[in-house]
C-alpha cells in the first residue's frame, strides 16, 4: 500500500525547508571564509525542490573543499613565518638578527625565474599582508610589484 497523499506532500515539504536549512549553513560558511563566488554560482534557484538543492550543496561542499586546499597557509617558527601552499614555500617573513636595532620585519616572496620579490616593514601584520598581496598580484604569472 503506497503513502497517503497528504503526508507524501508534507514529506517534500518538510525535506525541502531542511535542505534550505543546510544549504544556509553550508553558504554562510563559505562566505565567512572568502569564497563568495562560490555561493553565487552553487545557488540553486528559489524554486527548486529537495534533491536540486542537496545536490547543489553537494557541489558546493566539493568546490569549497578543493577551493581551500589551492590557498597557502602561513605557518610560524622562531623568529620568522613560512607563507606554504602544499610543501612549497611561497613567502617568507623574518626578523632582523638579535641585538640589531631598528628591529624591522623582513618579507620576501618567492618567485621562480625572477630576483625574489622583497622589503621590510615596522610590524608583522603588515609584512604578512604585503607577503599575500604580493602572491595575489603573482599568482597568475611573474608580475614586478610597484614600490
Amino acid at each position: 500500500m503506497g503513502m497517503p497523499r497528504g503526508l507524501s506532500k508534507a514529506t517534500n515539504y518538510y525535506n525541502r525547508l531542511e535542505a534550505w536549512r543546510d544549504w544556509r549553513k553550508l553558504a554562510s560558511e563559505v562566505e565567512r571564509a572568502g569564497f563568495i563566488d562560490l555561493v553565487v554560482k552553487y545557488a540553486p534557484p528559489e524554486t527548486a525542490g529537495w534533491r536540486k538543492i542537496d545536490k547543489a550543496i553537494a557541489d558546493l561542499r566539493d568546490a569549497f573543499q578543493t577551493a581551500q586546499n589551492n590557498q597557502p597557509v602561513w605557518e610560524h617558527g622562531i623568529r620568522c613565518h613560512g607563507y606554504w601552499l602544499g610543501i612549497k614555500q611561497v613567502g617568507f617573513v623574518g626578523l632582523t638578527p638579535p641585538m640589531v636595532k631598528p628591529v624591522m620585519y623582513t618579507w620576501s616572496l618567492n618567485v621562480p625565474y625572477y630576483e625574489a620579490v622583497k622589503g621590510q616593514c615596522l610590524s608583522l601584520r603588515k609584512a604578512k599582508s604585503l607577503v599575500e598581496q604580493a602572491y595575489a598580484q603573482n599568482k597568475g604569472g611573474v608580475k614586478a610589484l610597484p614600490c
